[in-house]
């Protein structure tokens, strides 16, 4: 695996920026399963195998995985928003849910109050640090009038990236692999034949526009991990599905007529669970005692940044990556209002639960406010 534990340098290191997964990988390794077994993170960030910088984001995963584990919140992920409620609170703050901004009033190139959709004004003390989608904030929250025709053209053809869906199946019993015993004690666990053509077929229908015939998706089992999740002698799995179309054209298996998200997801997460099944689980669909279906349009009505039912606030591609992150012009973490900062997925690095957005937004903060950061966060 030394492919995954040191980088090249100069001219190299450039190159390999540039490169496809299936390009990098063809280099660096043999086997296909090992190719497959490093390609496969790619498309948890809209990639797929013949994407320019591909290689760079899928060994960047692999990297992560391999030095600090694939680490989760014990409870559930929402208890990672509540612990962060809590520390703000301990500290003087207040958080509010359920109160959707609906603008940001700027007077004299900095913004003075925060307007919520029931028409509530909420005045700005500093500044605002926004972890809204990009788009939602240069259109919506800020409008053309604050932030220019330049921003508001790049904006308006930002590239979101393909969609992704959720199922949640609750079981009787802990499920079986085909494969034996080792997945079954996994947190994670890529559902993908071992060769690139099977996700360059799966992407090449979603860009299409069509409900892929043989969806690839990631089986979260985290009570392998957290057993409090999950009653004794049952099991609870999370299918991440990645990629499949905002907008449904048709269907690449031929069998799903529906062309809205209502309508196709129960025969479309049918799909996924016989292949699962077929492939993977038998008599997977023999256990299951309830499942739950968010589809692209849930993301995106349940939380209004997951714009188009993308989960990354943007592409990932190389060219909306590190200072080009989301545009130049919103780089670096500020925006045209002086008190108003971008700190959530669609900044650099991009998405995932990192919170490095976050960190590096705080570190431009602190310099504009004349405060040492090193001393202050480690």
């Amino acid at each position: 695996m030394a492919g995954l534990t040191s980088m090249p340098g100069g001219f190299d290191l450039f190159r390999f920026q540039q490169q496809s997964v299936r390009a990098w990988a063809d280099e660096v390794f043999e086997a296909p399963q090992t190719k497959q077994l490093i390609g496969a993170w790619a498309p948890h960030v809209g990639t797929a195998p013949d994407d320019g910088g591909g290689a760079n984001l899928a060994w960047l995963f692999n990297t992560v995985i391999q030095d600090g584990g694939n680490n989760l919140v014990k409870g559930g992920m929402q208890n990672l928003p509540n612990t962060l409620t809590a520390v703000i609170e301990a500290h003087g703050g207040s958080v509010r849910t359920g109160a959707r901004v609906d603008g940001i009033h700027v007077e004299n190139d900095a913004a003075v109050a925060l307007r919520l959709a029931d028409g509530e004004e909420i005045e700005v003390g500093k500044l605002i640090a926004s972890s809204v989608d990009p788009r939602q904030l240069a259109l919506k929250l800020l409008g053309e009038e604050v932030v220019g025709k330049q921003i508001v053209d790049k904006m308006r053809r930002y590239d979101y990236g393909p969609a992704a869906m959720a199922l949640f199946l609750a079981l009787d019993r802990p499920v079986a692999y085909k494969a034996g015993d080792l997945p079954s004690r996994s947190s994670g666990v890529h559902c993908a034949p071992s060769d690139f053509e099977y996700l360059a077929q799966v992407f090449l229908e979603v860009r299409s526009g069509l409900l892929p015939s043989e969806p690839f998706c990631v089986v979260w089992n985290e009570g392998t991990v957290d057993p409090s999740r999950v009653p004794p002698g049952k099991e609870l799995l999370k299918f991440f599905i990645m990629p499949v179309p905002y907008e449904i054209k048709g269907d690449a298996g031929g069998t799903i007529s529906a062309r809205t998200w209502q309508d196709a997801k129960e025969p479309f997460i049918d799909r996924v669970i016989a292949r699962i099944e077929r492939d993977y689980m038998p008599g997977l669909s023999q256990q299951i005692v309830g499942r739950a279906i968010q589809s692209p349009v849930d993301f995106e009505e349940l939380l209004p940044s997951c714009h188009n039912g993308t989960v990354t606030h943007g592409s990932m591609m190389a060219y909306q990556m590190g200072a080009m992150r989301p545009i130049p012009e919103l780089g670096g973490y500020r925006t045209p209002v002086s008190n108003v900062y971008l700190c959530g997925s669609g900044s650099h690095p991009g998405g995932g639960i990192s919170m490095l957005p976050g960190r590096n937004a705080a570190r431009e903060i602190y310099r504009d406010l004349g405060i040492d950061f090193s001393n202050t966060i480690g």
